[in-house]
């Protein structure tokens, strides 16, 4: 019989809570993360295997299971870690004194730069969205909810109500675009031009 798809595994119990670990397990979660980060940036997350995040952070393969028992609770965590370092990298274009969509269109520029130089994040992505562990997909939530937050903070003068409307469009937009893009369809650079024109579309009248 042939073995199940990553779609069709049951779910698994949740990882451990970090703020429940002591200092020494949040070190030795850290490592795990960081050698996970690290090989899915080099061999993508469809190719990260277990064992080699063992050998890499120096923590038996017993352990590693313990702190992720599924390889989609370990690959969510790796991409959190990664993309929770694109905030700093925005920010620079939130000062400009420009109209909203010219301040958009600079941040999903800079948001956009760090999957050109590593687009095996661009395929982490689209892995944790499609994945059925439940802790996997709180944590492509969460991320959601930070990316959204961080190009609201680019438009603060445009009505609420507008904002969210545009906001969820263009997170609609920005993940086809990505699918796309990994997928060899269209470049980076149409990418780009897509989520201009979609932001200066939806921000026209602002």
């Amino acid at each position: 019989m042939a073995a199940p798809t990553r779609a069709q595994r049951r779910p698994v119990g949740p990882p451990p809570v970090p703020d429940a670990m002591t200092s020494r397990q949040r070190e030795r979660r850290e490592a795990i993360v960081l050698a996970a980060v690290e090989l899915v940036g080099q061999h993508g997350p469809d190719d990260l295997q277990m064992r080699d995040v063992s050998e890499r952070s120096g923590a038996a393969l017993a352990t590693l299971y313990r702190y992720f028992p599924s390889k989609d609770q370990l690959v969510a965590a790796a991409f959190m870690a990664w993309a929770q370092t694109i905030d700093d990298r925005v920010v620079p274009a939130l000062t400009d004194t420009a109209t909203p969509a010219d301040r958009f269109v600079a941040v999903l520029h800079r948001g956009l730069r760090p999957f050109q130089h590593q687009p095996n994040f661009a395929r982490a992505m689209i892995y944790v969205s499609q994945s059925r562990d439940p802790f996997a997909s709180e944590t492509y939530l969460e991320l959601g909810t930070v990316i959204r937050g961080t190009l609201a903070r680019s438009i603060p003068d445009v009505e609420a109500d507008v904002r969210d409307g545009v906001l969820q469009a263009i997170g609609s937009v920005w993940y086809h675009c990505l699918v796309e893009w990994v997928s060899g369809r269209i470049t980076i650079a149409t990418a780009q031009e897509r989520l201009d024109r979609a932001a200066r579309l939806l921000l026209s009248g602002t």
